[in-house]
């Protein structure tokens, strides 16, 4: 007999505790979910590079009907929020970084450029240049051949594209790539570095 009054008792109970813990616990995923799309949108005011707004909603509505049709714990949920959000911002800046503007062509001249003498650095380049037969080289490639920065190969590079000597031609697999132009080729030849 007691095992049956305890029996009501704890079905009595039950049906009286199991509604308000739901609906406590569906409340309080309600706002962990608020706080977190509050928290994405103070981010994406303060970060311009972060995840785009409409990638985000896309993300939070993802997550509130899931929280609403599935038993997965909503922490789980909000991480696999984070890693899409993370994901579809990371694949919309490659895809700004990939549609960069290629390098114009140098405009052409009919004279040829002012015969100065080069320093060092830039008369080695178009000696290297020259040596290269055609082919065209990048600045990794020229600055292990003349030993010494990238960064002042550069800017030598920029000096001899202004003057006409070098040209700068886009490479999708290996970068920007410079060659000898016209002028510049006739320029080695005077030189004799070919």
């Amino acid at each position: 007999m007691i095992a049956i009054v305890g029996g009501v008792a704890a079905i009595v109970l039950a049906d009286l505790l199991i509604p308000p813990v739901r609906r406590f616990l569906r409340a309080a995923g309600r706002f962990a979910l608020r706080v977190l799309v509050d928290a994405a949108r103070g981010t994406l005011g303060a970060l311009p590079a972060s995840v785009p707004g409409w990638a985000l909603l896309i993300v939070a509505a993802a997550v509130a009907i899931l929280a609403r049709t599935t038993v997965v714990p909503i922490g789980l949920l909000v991480a696999a929020a984070m890693i899409g959000a993370g994901t579809v911002g990371w694949i919309v800046r490659r895809r700004k970084q990939t549609r960069r503007p290629a390098i114009p062509p140098p405009l052409p001249t009919d004279k040829a450029p002012a015969r100065s003498p080069l320093d060092p650095l830039a008369d080695a380049i178009v000696r290297r240049l020259a040596q290269a037969d055609g082919a065209s080289l990048g600045i990794v490639d020229l600055s292990a051949a003349l030993k010494t920065t990238r960064l002042r190969v550069d800017q030598a590079l920029d000096n001899l594209v202004n003057i006409g000597l070098v040209a700068a031609h886009r490479n999708i697999m290996h970068g920007t790539q410079f060659t000898l132009t016209p002028n510049g080729r006739d320029f080695a030849i005077e030189r004799r570095y070919a």
